[in-house]
């Protein structure tokens, strides 16, 4: 147990506060100060008006100090000053909840006659059991043994005990010992501070944890990486959180329009200002809508930008704007789409985008009575490359094989990569098989030169080729990607290093070998 300052006299200074609403101490003073004064003709004149003008001393305070550790000073300094208001009393702040009694930092505060006890928890425990009991004024041998219990030196006087309720709990008692204590008009003094300094505390308590939570909130808000505007009901700036001017480079005057300090992709200005007015029209946020923003960078970023209406709640009065930067997310979702349908090695179209566009083409052939041809390629003897020269080496000539074939295919044809050593052309709008025998012939040329890699190796490789045209009958792409194999597998069949026509006549395959250098009339018609 722990006694500060005790001494016979006055109470504690602590910082508070303006008193909050319901049980102001200022309102418990208006009710109690007819009766204080009634009673005082009975009691003793000038006791009961230096109680009073104790009482009114400390309510002063308690309304005026500002943080929980002044208001318990200004309720231990009231209490000193009603216990000297009656000579021979001893004042005392009992504190029972030791938590709260290490929130206040007891040593700090200034002397006084009311001195501080903090009881240790079994002894507040018993307190409490006392004072749960009933009755606010111990004598006789409960006085001892209170006396006792508060580690007090004996007093041959009643002890008023007046509990201090702070959020539902007792953590505080104010004890006054002395012949004055079982004065009516001095319990009523007593339970009127107790009230008092309660709702003070509690008011301070309430201060200090919405301050906390603004505190917290601003963190938040202001070391987000989100952009936050908050504009009036004239879309003038009243807030631009420090995101803001990292991302412009420069700071957004307050009460300024908006589009002042921050340049929107003009392609972007109407859907953005057709959000905001359509946010307008009703409370909360509003639709999200994408929008780019010129950054110090110099460069566009995209933003999702979210407007929330708080116009009409009177703690705002705002229109909020929510910008996250979204330009990474675009360009990873871009990195993954292209993945999922390019070859990681040579960057060409793979079988999923092939299948896609074979049925698509299919589909607009019927349409535009236009055919699609579809050119399976298979690289000859490619295993032999990479298992004598190694993998390094083979796909080095598979780049070379891709940028020679790309030489000879149409900008609008579709290359793709199907396989470790396979490919496939996809020629749209084309006037039949013929076109693909003529582009066929074009890259058995391209091949036939040899290669010199970067290790100055030369490499020879040929190809087979296998084409299939729609012109004949309605097909899906299934259909045409297994007759182009078909073609091929003939092609490999007959020798290698040609191309084979799949034609739906009689079932059979018509195997043509192609000459290196030999050209079919109208071929520059499809270059």
């Amino acid at each position: 147990m722990t006694v500060r300052g005790l001494a016979p006299g006055t109470s504690p200074t602590v910082p508070s506060r303006p008193a909050a609403r319901g049980r102001s101490p200022g309102g418990a003073t208006a009710a109690s100060k007819l009766a204080l004064a009634a009673r005082s003709q009975a009691s003793g004149i000038p006791r009961a008006l230096r109680v009073e003008r104790a009482l009114s001393w400390g309510l002063g305070e308690l309304n005026s100090a500002c943080g929980a550790a002044r208001v318990l000073g200004a309720g231990r300094s009231a209490l000193g000053r009603i216990a000297a208001a009656l000579p021979g009393s001893l004042a005392v702040v009992v504190v029972l909840d030791a938590d709260r009694a290490r929130s206040v930092d007891l040593g700090t505060l200034p002397s006084s006659p009311a001195g501080w006890i903090v009881l240790p928890p079994d002894t507040a425990g018993r307190l409490r059991e006392r004072l749960v009991r009933g009755g606010s004024v111990a004598e006789g041998r409960e006085l001892s043994a209170l006396t006792q219990l508060l580690g007090l030196r004996p007093v041959a006087a009643p002890l008023r005990l007046c509990p201090v309720v702070i959020g539902g709990s007792c953590p505080l008692v104010l004890a006054l010992a002395g012949q004055g204590a079982q004065l009516t008009f001095v319990g009523d003094a007593l339970g009127i501070l107790a009230a008092a300094v309660g709702t003070a505390v509690q008011r301070e308590d309430d201060a200090q944890s919405l301050a906390t939570r603004e505190a917290r909130l601003r963190a938040f808000v202001e070391s987000g990486s989100d952009l936050v505007l908050a504009t009036d009901l004239d879309d003038r700036l009243v807030y631009a959180s420090p995101s803001v001017e990292s991302f412009l480079g420069h700071q957004l005057p307050q009460l300024d329009p908006v589009g002042a300090g921050v340049v929107i992709h003009p392609d972007d200005v109407a859907a953005l200002r057709a959000t905001i007015a359509e946010t307008r029209q009703r409370s909360g946020p509003g639709s999200p809508v994408d929008c780019r923003l010129r950054g110090c960078d110099g460069g566009w970023h995209m933003f999702d930008v979210v407007a929330t209406n708080l116009l009409d709640d009177p703690s705002a009065l705002v229109m909020v704007l929510t910008m996250r930067d979204i330009t990474d997310r675009l360009e990873l979702e871009d990195q993954l789409r292209h993945q999922a349908f390019h070859d990681p090695l040579t960057g060409l179209a793979n079988r999923i985008l092939l299948t896609e566009r074979l049925d698509h083409a299919l589909v607009g052939r019927m349409r535009k009575g236009q055919y699609v041809v579809l050119l399976a390629l298979d690289l000859d003897e490619f295993k032999q490359i990479n298992d004598t020269l190694g993998h390094a080496v083979g796909d080095a000539v598979l780049l070379e094989v891709t940028r020679r074939i790309q030489s000879c295919v149409r900008p609008g044809d579709t290359f793709a990569r199907i396989g470790g050593d396979e490919f496939a052309i996809l020629m749209e709008g084309a006037p039949g098989a013929s076109a693909g025998e003529r582009l066929a012939a074009r890259i058995c040329d391209a091949l036939a030169i040899p290669m010199r890699l970067a290790d100055s190796a030369l490499v020879q490789i040929d190809c087979s080729i296998g084409i299939v045209s729609s012109e004949r009958l309605p097909r899906n792409a299934t259909v045409l990607l297994r007759d182009a194999d078909i073609a091929l597998y003939a092609a490999k069949a007959e020798g290698k290093a040609r191309h084979v026509v799949y034609r739906e006549v009689d079932s059979r395959v018509r195997a043509v070998p192609v000459p290196r250098g030999v050209r079919e009339p109208g071929e520059s018609d499809l270059r």
